[in-house]
């Protein structure tokens, strides 16, 4: 979306209406916890008006110049939801010109969805920019949730074997102070007839980890990953856990072109191309022929093995 058709938050009617549709819906849906108050996605610019424009804080940056302006009225909603309903919660986003916390503390009924990409903590200053800007956030609230994506097959990416294991036990680690929850946008739900994921051959082992730590974020990654490795890949085991420990090293190369990675994750060939040299290319390319060859044609962990494959010179 480019964030068009924006509301006037100023406007005395609007917010009016927002709480009284706002109750109507807790009280026809009363097993509903939360109610969302989110502008379009990729809000550039805000109302005109005098109002509007007097509450943008440009001292802010730009993660924060619309921070007070969206979360004031979020917050001001959510005050008078508190009054007939409260044990409801008014959800909002972190996200784009408003991802910083504003300057204001939040009523105990506002819940926050910071989105960020646990994907690119291969780039240590935007891992630790994130952490950061988490620990604000837990400065104003304690409802806190994740918008995550793992969204490696949607631009230069798709076809090679972008795997982060140890960055997410290390992150949820993390959270487990801060966070109540994540939601992660993965992959492509495209298709009218039969909406599916695509591309799992490349994109089942960090979600299929995600979920196992979601249960024990303590849990030893490695420990997790040496019995997937010996139950999904049989006699192939050694040679798939090499394959997948070098997709690892190779993805997390500090390459010193911060930011790039995440900013233009989709259209980033020097990403690409500076991570997935031809000698890595090769040597994932070496270790998955001499699984293949492992295993049985036919069997359940041949076909597993050719998927990846077949993802890998596809993509």
């Amino acid at each position: 979306g480019t964030g068009g058709g924006n509301l006037c938050l100023s406007n005395e009617g609007l917010f009016k209406q927002w709480v009284s549709d706002i109750r109507n819906y807790f009280d026809d849906h009363p097993e509903q916890r939360f109610y969302p108050i989110v502008p379009s996605d990729g809000l550039k610019k805000i109302c005109e008006c005098t109002k509007c424009q007097s509450q943008i804080k440009r001292e802010m940056g730009e993660d924060g110049k619309f921070s007070d302006y969206y979360w004031g009225f979020v917050n001001r909603v959510a005050q008078e939801i508190y009054i007939s309903h409260p044990d409801k919660y008014i959800g909002g986003a972190a996200y784009e010109h408003y991802k910083s916390p504003p300057s204001i503390m939040l009523n105990t009924n506002v819940a926050v969805m910071i989105a960020k990409w646990r994907l690119y903590y291969n780039d240590p200053e935007y891992h630790k920019k994130m952490d950061r800007l988490i620990e604000r956030w837990g400065q104003k609230t304690k409802n806190i949730y994740v918008w995550e994506y793992y969204l490696n097959t949607w631009g230069v990416l798709r076809g090679l074997p972008v795997f982060f294991p140890h960055v997410i036990s290390n992150d949820l680690n993390f959270l487990k102070k801060y966070s109540k929850g994540e939601f992660i946008e993965a992959e492509s739900w495209q298709g009218k007839e039969k909406p599916q994921m695509k591309f799992y051959g490349m994109t089942h082992l960090n979600l299929y980890l995600t979920g196992k730590l979601y249960w024990n974020a303590n849990a030893n990654v490695d420990e997790i990953l040496g019995e997937y490795y010996k139950l999904f890949y049989g006699p192939a085991a050694e040679e798939m856990q090499s394959f997948w420990s070098l997709a690892e090293k190779t993805w997390m190369k500090n390459l010193n072109i911060t930011g790039k990675g995440f900013s233009g994750f989709l259209r980033n060939k020097e990403l690409k191309d500076g991570l997935y040299d031809k000698e890595s290319l090769s040597r994932l390319n070496e270790l998955l022929q001499k699984a293949s060859k492992k295993t049985q044609e036919g069997s359940i962990y041949h076909k597993r093995i050719e998927l990846i494959y077949s993802e890998m010179i596809g993509g």
